[in-house]
């Protein structure tokens, strides 16, 4: 965590004028079982170049902090993320999560150290294409994760996956087709996650409408399917709630 801070301070130290955004809200889902989030993002993006007069066709770098709560696991996490065009986008970014509570969804008598400090660093790419109205966005990441103490497996809670108590590798899969119509966009989507030494695989399978209001507020609304290695399919709704206070120089 600190190599990235330090780097983002050296980037900020040498690059020119520069854009900050911030956004915050919440987020809920019922698989496995109901829970929710809430979270404040802060970024700053420099362009390093940009093709006059279109809006679109640039390439910039953006570091960011983040914080995520839902009281009993805090999360705290940096990333670097660079376009070298506006609709392609490379990332790496390290986190830090403490779990204070016993999760539903392992066995924390025997099993599971369910308690303690969940460690992520991670590197990815994701892209985006559209033509007309219709959308295309999808990406892949991979995961180094750690916990302490070690003498369990360890959870994975956003994918309800189990990690081997030395570490384990985290390998994630997303896309989403959608339509969008002025405000409005709706589509489809699929998320599959796999670990890689204690062998699970996620998979969630989801529709979505979502609606911009007074161009700050985005409320999203998804239903769908989800099961995990030792879950088996069950419905799944979702629901996200973003306040964009500063806009992203970034288009996704």
């Amino acid at each position: 965590m600190k190599k990235i801070i330090l780097g983002i301070i050296f980037l900020t130290s040498i690059l020119g004028k520069s854009s900050t955004d911030m956004s915050y809200g919440f987020s809920a889902r019922s698989f496995p079982s109901l829970g929710g989030q809430f979270y404040g993002e802060l970024g700053k993006s420099w362009y390093l170049w940009q093709k006059k007069p279109s809006p679109v066709l640039f390439g910039l770098v953006r570091p960011s902090i983040k914080f995520e709560s839902i009281g009993v696991i805090n999360t705290v996490g940096a990333k670097l993320e660079f376009f070298p065009i506006s609709f392609v986008a490379f990332y790496a970014g390290h986190s830090d999560s403490w779990i204070k509570t016993r999760l539903k969804a392992f066995n924390c008598d025997t099993l599971v150290q369910c308690k303690g400090r969940l460690e992520r660093s991670y590197i990815g790419v994701k892209l985006a294409l559209k033509y007309k109205k219709n959308f295309l966005l999808g990406g892949g990441e991979i995961q180094r994760l750690s916990f302490a103490p070690k003498n369990k497996l360890f959870p994975d809670y956003e994918y309800v996956l189990e990690g081997h108590p030395k570490g384990d590798q985290l390998q994630t899969w997303w896309a989403i087709f959608g339509h969008q119509w002025k405000d409005y966009k709706i589509g489809v989507g699929q998320v599959i996650a796999g670990m890689k030494r204690q062998k699970g695989v996620y998979n969630q399978t989801f529709a979505f409408g979502s609606k911009v209001f007074s161009e700050k507020y985005i409320l999203s609304l998804g239903a769908g399917t989800a099961k995990s290695l030792k879950h088996k399919k069950q419905g799944l709704f979702l629901l996200k709630l973003d306040i964009i206070h500063w806009p992203s120089l970034k288009l996704f």
